[in-house]
């Protein structure tokens, strides 16, 4: 599997940074072939990142402020 990770948060990392990483861990973990590719939004945003999954049907998701997942 390829992991990209896209930081666009700049000086300021998200407030909510455990609770990404430990969506994004689950995610990773659902995943056995592809890529996932990551984006950490600027600041600002109503959302935490942005996920394009692209392993059987591919899949763009973005992730909460409170870590939850949707389809974007």
């Amino acid at each position: 599997m390829e992991v990209v990770v896209l930081d666009d948060s700049g000086e300021s990392p998200p407030e909510a940074l455990a609770d990404l990483a430990r969506t994004l861990a689950d995610v990773l973990d659902s995943v056995d072939s592809g890529k996932v590719t990551v984006r950490v939004l600027p600041p600002g945003r109503p959302d935490l990142a942005t996920l394009v999954i692209e392993s059987g049907s591919p899949r763009l998701l973005a992730v909460a402020a409170d870590g939850t997942l949707r389809r974007a």
